[in-house]
């Protein structure tokens, strides 16, 4: 009895001693040590042990934890890596302990088209919208890569897509008609968000040619599937930023949702066009559905493919034309003599109504819309970056801001950015980097068009064909900017793993642009002296809260 007694004592002098021990006053004191502790062993880590010391950037945001998080998940991850590069040269240390982010010209050619440097694991990974299957655009393993593109290479080719030039045109006619329905202004004049429009008409075009039928946005401005795509683009970029821990919590809350409503809808979409491929009745289809479901039918495809293929389509075919167009059409009206430029050519080449439709054949050969959709590509590339990874020590030379080379020893499992708006952006490459000037692309007898992708070999290497007067300068690299410097042009990528779906997105832009531009007189609804401004999550897109307000106007 009396042990025990002492036993109660002894802990009730234990618990008043902890009291005592424990208060907020305490508690706050150990907090602030743990983490000055591990603070100090994150500088310490970050500026004498890494194996990137050497490498230029800034002490300021490297101290600061988890700084590129806070820059991806609001958007400014593009403004981030642009001004890096302006401030400390062609090869940047971004983010501690093992990112950086290389910007000059050959190093870029030599790692994505000769040394084809893979894909950095740890984010593509986290991309996958089914885990363990990558649709192409995450393929992680060269061969996986290498059959699905090999598959899908030739439903992308300049001969088949000219087959979809009726169905995209029927886009195109359809905006015409929802413009000239709306209410117009005591000017005669129609006042709609382009930056929406160009959403809808886009992603209709990705629904007639992918999904069997248009999702009727343009007229009705509402459907879940391609409401998804920006609910997505958001969640994906979030995803690569936050922590494994939070990602997991995150993915039970948002994106699984959105994710499986995706798979749920284009399953279906296949399931429908394979029922209507056993009716023989319901005609013959040449649309790229028809051509994915084909190979799912030969075996090639499994089902999880075939989602993956047109779910890519659905994403990267939608957003990049329709962001291009709406940064096309900002520009465009906020230089006058551009876009008069423009329409004259237009005009000369289609000298009948304003209102007939536009052959692609012939605006193909327009020299100044190509000229405009390239430079806008390479001032505003809906793909700011994409992620690298160096899987052994390598030797890098790079060109400091006055053109010398200098050497740099990469270790293993570094991630590096490619970052694409940083090296079409900056005046360490481009003279007049800043500015719109489409002239820049058009050679001495301005003419200039776009090196098309012809065909692709098995390893997946573009063979391009271009008809003469692109303007071709070269000579430049970083420290020594030129006018117009072909090899820093990359809003498609470069190499074995460049966008395969480029050259349906250039006949997009060609056929929205312009039949935009010939059939209606434009006007900003808005200041145009204020820069417009963009986020970029995953896709590069304009953030104004009202979208693009412009004032359309049909020409007679």
């Amino acid at each position: 009895m009396d042990e025990t007694l002492e036993k109660l004592r002894n802990i009730n002098q234990l618990r008043r001693a902890l009291t005592h021990l424990v208060t907020p006053a305490s508690i706050v004191a150990a907090v602030a040590i743990l983490f000055g502790t591990w603070y100090f062993m994150y500088l310490f880590d970050t500026f004498v042990t890494s194996n990137l010391k050497a490498l230029p950037g800034s002490a300021l945001e490297l101290a600061i934890p988890y700084y590129n998080v806070f820059k991806q998940i609001t958007g400014k991850m593009r403004e981030r890596i642009i001004s890096a590069h302006e401030k400390k040269g062609s090869i940047v240390r971004n983010v501690p302990p093992d990112k950086i982010s290389i910007a000059d010209l050959d190093t870029l050619q030599h790692l994505l088209k000769l040394t084809d440097i893979p894909k950095h694991k740890a984010t593509y990974s986290r991309i996958q919208p089914i885990e363990g299957r990558p649709a192409i655009a995450q393929s992680l393993d060269p061969e996986d890569h290498r059959r699905l593109r090999r598959v899908i290479a030739p439903a992308f080719s300049i001969k088949y897509l000219m087959g979809l030039e009726p169905l995209l045109l029927q886009v195109c006619r359809s905006l015409e008609r929802k413009i000239l329905s709306m209410p117009r202004d005591s000017d005669g004049y129609i006042t709609l968000d382009l930056f929406k429009a160009m959403h809808h008409v886009a992603a209709d075009m990705i629904g007639i040619t992918t999904f069997g039928g248009t999702f009727c946005l343009v007229e009705n401005g509402q459907h879940p599937l391609p409401t998804s795509v920006a609910q997505i683009i958001k969640a994906t970029a979030i995803r690569i930023a936050i922590p494994p821990f939070a990602r997991d919590v995150y993915n039970k809350l948002v994106y699984d949702q959105i994710n499986d409503f995706q798979y749920n809808f284009i399953k279906d979409s296949i399931h429908k066009r394979q029922a209507a491929n056993a009716n023989a009745n319901d005609g013959v289809y040449t649309d790229i559905l028809q051509w994915i479901v084909d190979h799912g039918d030969k075996g090639v495809f499994d089902e999880v493919d075939m989602v993956n293929m047109a779910r890519t389509m659905l994403t990267a075919g939608g957003e990049t034309s329709a962001n291009t167009m709406a940064w096309a059409t900002s520009l465009l009206v906020s230089n006058p003599s551009t876009l008069e430029r423009l329409r004259t050519e237009l005009d000369d080449a289609f000298p009948g109504s304003p209102n007939q439709a536009l052959p692609l054949e012939t605006l193909k050969r327009l020299p100044y819309l190509d000229a405009v959709l390239h430079e806008t590509l390479r001032l505003k590339p809906i793909v700011s970056k994409v992620y690298r990874e160096f899987e052994k020590d390598t030797e890098l030379s790079v060109r400091d801001d006055d053109g010398n080379p200098k050497t740099y020893t990469i270790p293993a499992g570094t991630m590096t950015y490619i970052p694409i708006a940083a090296v079409q952006t900056s005046s360490k490459v481009w003279l007049r980097a800043n500015d719109f000037y489409p002239e820049r692309w058009l050679n001495d007898t301005n003419t200039v068009t776009e090196e098309e992708v012809s065909q692709f070999g098995i390893d997946g290497n573009a063979h391009t064909k271009s008809s003469s007067g692109i303007n071709k300068s070269k000579g430049g690299h970083w420290g020594k900017p030129v006018l117009c410097n072909k090899q820093a042009f990359m809003p498609f990528s470069l190499g074995a793993r460049d966008c395969v779906g480029r050259n349906f997105a250039w006949n997009e832009m060609r056929i929205i642009l312009g039949h935009i531009i010939r059939r209606f007189d434009i006007l900003p609804a808005y200041d145009t002296s204020v820069e417009v401004p963009g986020v970029d999550f995953i896709a590069y897109q304009i953030s104004r809260p009202d979208g693009l307000p412009i004032k359309l106007k049909p020409r007679v």
